[in-house]
Protein backbone atom coordinates (compact mmCIF):
# COMPACT_ATOMS: atom_id res chain seq x y z
CA UNK A 1 0.00 0.00 0.00
CA UNK A 2 1.43 3.38 -1.00
CA UNK A 3 1.90 6.04 1.66
CA UNK A 4 -1.22 8.13 2.22
CA UNK A 5 -1.04 11.91 2.09
CA UNK A 6 -2.25 14.00 5.00
CA UNK A 7 -5.47 14.84 3.17
CA UNK A 8 -6.10 11.18 2.41
CA UNK A 9 -5.54 10.23 6.05
CA UNK A 10 -8.06 12.86 7.13
CA UNK A 11 -10.55 11.54 4.57
CA UNK A 12 -10.10 7.93 5.71
CA UNK A 13 -10.54 8.87 9.37
CA UNK A 14 -13.79 10.71 8.63
CA UNK A 15 -15.07 7.73 6.61
CA UNK A 16 -14.26 5.40 9.50
CA UNK A 17 -16.25 7.58 11.91
CA UNK A 18 -19.30 7.68 9.60
CA UNK A 19 -21.35 10.62 8.25
CA UNK A 20 -23.09 11.54 11.51
CA UNK A 21 -19.88 12.09 13.48
CA UNK A 22 -17.92 13.40 10.48
CA UNK A 23 -20.55 16.10 10.00
CA UNK A 24 -19.81 17.42 13.49
CA UNK A 25 -16.06 17.36 12.84
CA UNK A 26 -16.13 19.31 9.57
CA UNK A 27 -17.91 22.20 11.29
CA UNK A 28 -14.51 23.08 12.70
CA UNK A 29 -12.79 23.09 9.30
CA UNK A 30 -12.38 25.85 6.75
CA UNK A 31 -14.12 25.79 3.36
CA UNK A 32 -10.94 24.91 1.47
CA UNK A 33 -10.23 22.07 3.89
CA UNK A 34 -13.75 20.68 3.53
CA UNK A 35 -13.57 20.79 -0.26
CA UNK A 36 -10.18 19.06 -0.36
CA UNK A 37 -11.14 16.33 2.12
CA UNK A 38 -14.47 15.56 0.45
CA UNK A 39 -12.72 15.29 -2.91
CA UNK A 40 -10.27 12.79 -1.41
CA UNK A 41 -13.16 10.81 0.12
CA UNK A 42 -14.83 10.48 -3.25
CA UNK A 43 -11.59 9.58 -5.03
CA UNK A 44 -10.54 6.96 -2.49
CA UNK A 45 -13.76 4.97 -2.69
CA UNK A 46 -13.75 2.21 -0.06
CA UNK A 47 -10.41 2.36 1.78
CA UNK A 48 -8.72 -1.06 2.15
CA UNK A 49 -8.68 -2.48 5.67
CA UNK A 50 -4.90 -1.89 5.76
CA UNK A 51 -5.38 1.83 5.13
CA UNK A 52 -8.10 2.08 7.78
CA UNK A 53 -5.89 0.36 10.32
CA UNK A 54 -2.91 2.57 9.48
CA UNK A 55 -4.89 5.79 9.91
CA UNK A 56 -6.62 4.68 13.11
CA UNK A 57 -3.32 3.51 14.59
CA UNK A 58 -1.67 6.84 13.77
CA UNK A 59 -4.59 8.70 15.30
CA UNK A 60 -4.21 6.69 18.51
CA UNK A 61 -0.43 7.25 18.58
CA UNK A 62 -0.89 10.99 18.23
CA UNK A 63 -3.51 10.96 20.95
CA UNK A 64 -1.20 9.10 23.30
CA UNK A 65 1.76 11.32 22.48
CA UNK A 66 -0.05 14.55 23.18
CA UNK A 67 -1.86 13.49 26.31
CA UNK A 68 -0.84 14.41 29.79
CA UNK A 69 -3.20 11.73 31.10
CA UNK A 70 -3.59 8.26 29.61
CA UNK A 71 -4.14 8.26 25.84
CA UNK A 72 -7.79 7.21 25.66
CA UNK A 73 -8.72 9.34 28.66
CA UNK A 74 -7.33 12.34 26.84
CA UNK A 75 -9.11 11.41 23.60
CA UNK A 76 -12.41 10.97 25.44
CA UNK A 77 -12.05 14.29 27.22
CA UNK A 78 -11.08 16.10 24.02
CA UNK A 79 -13.95 14.68 21.97
CA UNK A 80 -16.54 15.24 24.68
CA UNK A 81 -15.60 18.92 24.84
CA UNK A 82 -15.69 19.28 21.06
CA UNK A 83 -18.68 17.11 20.17
CA UNK A 84 -20.60 16.40 23.36
CA UNK A 85 -20.81 13.10 25.29
CA UNK A 86 -23.02 11.21 22.85
CA UNK A 87 -21.07 12.08 19.67
CA UNK A 88 -17.75 11.48 21.45
CA UNK A 89 -18.92 8.04 22.54
CA UNK A 90 -19.93 7.16 18.97
CA UNK A 91 -16.54 8.24 17.63
CA UNK A 92 -14.57 6.38 20.29
CA UNK A 93 -16.55 3.18 19.72
CA UNK A 94 -15.90 3.32 15.99
CA UNK A 95 -12.19 4.14 16.27
CA UNK A 96 -11.06 1.81 19.04
CA UNK A 97 -12.91 -1.24 17.73
CA UNK A 98 -10.70 -3.37 15.48
CA UNK A 99 -11.22 -2.92 11.78
CA UNK A 100 -11.66 -6.71 11.61
CA UNK A 101 -14.64 -7.03 13.95
CA UNK A 102 -16.27 -8.92 11.06
CA UNK A 103 -13.66 -11.00 9.19
CA UNK A 104 -13.65 -10.70 5.41
CA UNK A 105 -16.28 -7.93 5.55
CA UNK A 106 -15.71 -6.83 1.94
CA UNK A 107 -16.12 -10.38 0.63
CA UNK A 108 -19.35 -10.74 2.61
CA UNK A 109 -20.88 -7.87 0.64
CA UNK A 110 -19.79 -9.07 -2.81
CA UNK A 111 -21.84 -11.24 -5.22
CA UNK A 112 -21.13 -14.98 -5.05
CA UNK A 113 -20.00 -15.17 -8.69
CA UNK A 114 -17.52 -12.35 -8.13
CA UNK A 115 -16.01 -13.96 -5.04
CA UNK A 116 -15.85 -17.35 -6.76
CA UNK A 117 -13.95 -15.86 -9.70
CA UNK A 118 -11.54 -14.20 -7.28
CA UNK A 119 -10.89 -17.35 -5.24
CA UNK A 120 -10.35 -19.55 -8.31
CA UNK A 121 -7.13 -17.62 -8.91
CA UNK A 122 -5.94 -18.27 -5.35
CA UNK A 123 -4.38 -21.34 -3.76
CA UNK A 124 -7.16 -23.69 -2.53
CA UNK A 125 -5.96 -23.25 1.06
CA UNK A 126 -6.44 -19.48 0.82
CA UNK A 127 -9.94 -20.03 -0.60
CA UNK A 128 -10.67 -22.45 2.25
CA UNK A 129 -9.66 -19.90 4.90
CA UNK A 130 -11.85 -17.23 3.32
CA UNK A 131 -14.91 -19.46 2.86
CA UNK A 132 -14.63 -20.76 6.41
CA UNK A 133 -15.20 -17.22 7.68
CA UNK A 134 -18.19 -16.35 5.48
CA UNK A 135 -21.84 -17.09 6.22
CA UNK A 136 -22.69 -20.75 5.42
CA UNK A 137 -25.31 -19.80 2.84
CA UNK A 138 -22.88 -17.44 1.12
CA UNK A 139 -20.10 -20.03 1.14
CA UNK A 140 -22.46 -22.57 -0.40
CA UNK A 141 -23.46 -20.14 -3.15
CA UNK A 142 -19.78 -19.50 -3.92
CA UNK A 143 -18.93 -23.22 -4.07
CA UNK A 144 -21.77 -23.73 -6.58
CA UNK A 145 -20.00 -21.29 -8.91
CA UNK A 146 -16.81 -23.37 -8.92
CA UNK A 147 -15.84 -26.52 -10.87
CA UNK A 148 -16.75 -29.68 -8.96
CA UNK A 149 -13.19 -30.86 -8.35
CA UNK A 150 -12.10 -27.46 -7.07
CA UNK A 151 -15.13 -27.16 -4.80
CA UNK A 152 -14.47 -30.62 -3.38
CA UNK A 153 -10.81 -29.81 -2.72
CA UNK A 154 -11.73 -26.60 -0.91
CA UNK A 155 -14.46 -28.34 1.12
CA UNK A 156 -11.95 -31.00 2.20
CA UNK A 157 -9.44 -28.34 3.27
CA UNK A 158 -12.12 -26.54 5.29
CA UNK A 159 -13.05 -29.80 7.03
CA UNK A 160 -9.41 -30.57 7.91
CA UNK A 161 -8.44 -27.01 8.80
CA UNK A 162 -6.85 -26.34 12.13
CA UNK A 163 -6.03 -23.07 13.88
CA UNK A 164 -5.05 -20.16 11.61
CA UNK A 165 -3.01 -17.40 13.22
CA UNK A 166 -4.67 -13.95 13.32
CA UNK A 167 -1.70 -12.48 11.47
CA UNK A 168 -2.01 -14.95 8.59
CA UNK A 169 -5.75 -14.43 8.39
CA UNK A 170 -5.28 -10.65 8.25
CA UNK A 171 -2.74 -11.02 5.43
CA UNK A 172 -5.12 -13.21 3.45
CA UNK A 173 -7.99 -10.81 4.08
CA UNK A 174 -5.96 -7.77 3.01
CA UNK A 175 -4.78 -9.46 -0.16
CA UNK A 176 -8.28 -10.57 -1.20
CA UNK A 177 -9.83 -7.20 -0.36
CA UNK A 178 -7.29 -5.33 -2.47
CA UNK A 179 -7.88 -7.63 -5.45
CA UNK A 180 -11.65 -7.47 -5.07
CA UNK A 181 -11.70 -3.67 -4.94
CA UNK A 182 -9.59 -3.53 -8.09
CA UNK A 183 -11.87 -5.77 -10.16
CA UNK A 184 -15.25 -4.80 -8.69
CA UNK A 185 -15.98 -1.80 -10.98
CA UNK A 186 -15.62 -3.96 -14.12
CA UNK A 187 -17.54 -6.96 -12.81
CA UNK A 188 -20.99 -7.34 -14.46
CA UNK A 189 -23.78 -6.79 -11.98
CA UNK A 190 -21.48 -5.44 -9.29
CA UNK A 191 -22.32 -2.10 -7.72
CA UNK A 192 -19.24 -0.09 -6.72
CA UNK A 193 -19.41 1.13 -3.14
CA UNK A 194 -17.48 4.26 -3.92
CA UNK A 195 -16.83 7.32 -1.84
CA UNK A 196 -19.25 9.52 -3.78
CA UNK A 197 -22.13 8.24 -1.64
CA UNK A 198 -20.14 9.02 1.51
CA UNK A 199 -19.54 12.58 0.31
CA UNK A 200 -23.23 13.02 -0.57
CA UNK A 201 -24.30 11.75 2.87
CA UNK A 202 -21.88 14.19 4.46
CA UNK A 203 -22.92 17.22 2.42
CA UNK A 204 -26.61 16.44 2.91
CA UNK A 205 -26.14 17.03 6.64
CA UNK A 206 -24.40 20.41 6.56
CA UNK A 207 -26.11 23.78 6.38
CA UNK A 208 -27.18 25.18 3.00
CA UNK A 209 -24.40 27.77 2.77
CA UNK A 210 -21.67 25.19 3.41
CA UNK A 211 -23.27 22.76 0.94
CA UNK A 212 -23.34 25.38 -1.81
CA UNK A 213 -19.75 26.46 -1.17
CA UNK A 214 -18.34 22.91 -1.07
CA UNK A 215 -20.18 21.87 -4.23
CA UNK A 216 -18.95 24.99 -6.00
CA UNK A 217 -15.35 24.23 -5.08
CA UNK A 218 -15.74 20.57 -6.03
CA UNK A 219 -17.14 21.64 -9.39
CA UNK A 220 -14.06 23.76 -10.00
CA UNK A 221 -11.77 20.85 -9.07
CA UNK A 222 -13.71 18.04 -10.76
CA UNK A 223 -16.97 18.89 -12.61
CA UNK A 224 -17.91 15.26 -13.23
CA UNK A 225 -17.44 14.34 -9.58
CA UNK A 226 -19.50 17.34 -8.48
CA UNK A 227 -22.31 16.24 -10.81
CA UNK A 228 -22.26 12.72 -9.34
CA UNK A 229 -22.51 14.10 -5.82
CA UNK A 230 -25.37 16.43 -6.77
CA UNK A 231 -27.31 13.55 -8.31
CA UNK A 232 -27.28 11.77 -4.93
CA UNK A 233 -28.37 14.76 -2.87
CA UNK A 234 -31.94 14.53 -4.17
CA UNK A 235 -33.39 11.33 -5.60
CA UNK A 236 -36.66 10.49 -7.31
CA UNK A 237 -37.89 8.85 -4.09
CA UNK A 238 -37.37 12.19 -2.32
CA UNK A 239 -40.37 13.61 -4.22
CA UNK A 240 -42.43 12.32 -1.32
CA UNK A 241 -40.65 14.78 0.99
CA UNK A 242 -41.48 17.91 -1.04
CA UNK A 243 -44.21 20.21 0.20
CA UNK A 244 -47.30 20.43 -2.01
CA UNK A 245 -46.49 23.85 -3.50
CA UNK A 246 -42.98 22.79 -4.49
CA UNK A 247 -44.14 19.47 -5.92
CA UNK A 248 -46.86 21.19 -7.97
CA UNK A 249 -44.26 23.60 -9.37
CA UNK A 250 -42.00 20.69 -10.33
CA UNK A 251 -44.79 18.73 -12.00
CA UNK A 252 -45.68 21.71 -14.19
CA UNK A 253 -42.19 21.38 -15.71
CA UNK A 254 -42.50 17.66 -16.45
CA UNK A 255 -43.91 16.23 -19.68
CA UNK A 256 -46.86 13.90 -19.04
CA UNK A 257 -45.25 11.01 -20.91
CA UNK A 258 -42.03 11.43 -18.93
CA UNK A 259 -44.07 11.45 -15.71
CA UNK A 260 -45.97 8.31 -16.74
CA UNK A 261 -42.71 6.50 -17.49
CA UNK A 262 -41.09 7.60 -14.23
CA UNK A 263 -44.07 6.38 -12.18
CA UNK A 264 -43.86 2.83 -13.59
CA UNK A 265 -42.89 0.66 -10.64
CA UNK A 266 -42.71 3.66 -8.29
CA UNK A 267 -43.68 3.24 -4.61
CA UNK A 268 -47.39 3.72 -3.92
CA UNK A 269 -46.58 6.66 -1.63
CA UNK A 270 -45.00 8.61 -4.50
CA UNK A 271 -47.79 7.77 -6.95
CA UNK A 272 -50.47 8.94 -4.54
CA UNK A 273 -48.63 12.17 -3.75
CA UNK A 274 -48.06 12.95 -7.43
CA UNK A 275 -51.66 12.27 -8.45
CA UNK A 276 -52.97 14.35 -5.54
CA UNK A 277 -50.91 17.33 -6.72
CA UNK A 278 -52.03 17.44 -10.37
CA UNK A 279 -55.45 18.13 -11.81
CA UNK A 280 -57.94 15.28 -12.16
CA UNK A 281 -57.62 15.49 -15.93
CA UNK A 282 -53.81 15.25 -15.88
CA UNK A 283 -53.95 12.36 -13.40
CA UNK A 284 -56.33 10.45 -15.69
CA UNK A 285 -54.15 11.09 -18.75
CA UNK A 286 -50.99 9.93 -16.98
CA UNK A 287 -52.67 6.79 -15.61
CA UNK A 288 -54.00 5.97 -19.07
CA UNK A 289 -50.53 6.42 -20.60
CA UNK A 290 -49.06 4.11 -17.94
CA UNK A 291 -51.55 1.40 -18.92
CA UNK A 292 -51.11 1.87 -22.67
CA UNK A 293 -47.30 1.79 -22.65
CA UNK A 294 -47.23 -1.61 -20.93
CA UNK A 295 -43.86 -2.96 -19.68
CA UNK A 296 -41.06 -0.39 -19.86
CA UNK A 297 -37.32 -1.00 -19.81
CA UNK A 298 -35.64 -0.10 -16.56
CA UNK A 299 -33.21 2.16 -18.45
CA UNK A 300 -36.11 4.26 -19.77
CA UNK A 301 -37.67 4.52 -16.31
CA UNK A 302 -34.36 5.67 -14.82
CA UNK A 303 -33.90 8.26 -17.58
CA UNK A 304 -37.38 9.66 -16.92
CA UNK A 305 -36.71 9.84 -13.19
CA UNK A 306 -33.38 11.58 -13.78
CA UNK A 307 -35.20 14.16 -15.89
CA UNK A 308 -37.58 14.88 -13.02
CA UNK A 309 -34.71 15.12 -10.52
CA UNK A 310 -32.95 17.53 -12.92
CA UNK A 311 -36.08 19.68 -12.96
CA UNK A 312 -36.13 19.72 -9.16
CA UNK A 313 -32.49 20.78 -8.99
CA UNK A 314 -32.96 23.50 -11.61
CA UNK A 315 -35.94 24.96 -9.75
CA UNK A 316 -34.07 24.85 -6.46
CA UNK A 317 -31.03 26.60 -7.95
CA UNK A 318 -33.26 29.31 -9.38
CA UNK A 319 -34.88 29.79 -5.98
CA UNK A 320 -38.38 28.83 -7.15
CA UNK A 321 -38.64 25.93 -4.70
CA UNK A 322 -36.95 25.07 -1.42
CA UNK A 323 -35.84 21.56 -0.49
CA UNK A 324 -35.72 21.10 3.26
CA UNK A 325 -32.57 19.27 4.27
CA UNK A 326 -32.37 17.11 7.39
CA UNK A 327 -30.24 19.80 9.05
CA UNK A 328 -33.00 22.39 8.53
CA UNK A 329 -36.01 20.41 9.73
CA UNK A 330 -37.98 21.98 12.54
CA UNK A 331 -39.80 19.97 15.16
CA UNK A 332 -42.76 21.64 16.83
Amino acid sequence: MSELTGWQKAAVLLMVTGPEVATQVIRYLGDDEIARITQEMATLGVPPAEAREQVVAEFERLAHGGASATGMAFVRQLLERALGPQRARELIERVVEPAHAVPFEVLRKAPAAQVASLLLDEHPQVAAVALAHLRPEQGAAILKQMPGDVAADIAQRIARARHVSPELMRRIEHSLERRLLLVAPSTPGARPAGGVKVVADLIARVDRETEKDVLGRLEALDPQLAEEVKSLLFTFEDLATLDEASLQRVLREVDQKVLATALKGAPQEIREKVFSNVSTRVAEVVKEQMEVMGPVRLREVEEARRAIVAAVRALEESGEIVITREEEMVVS
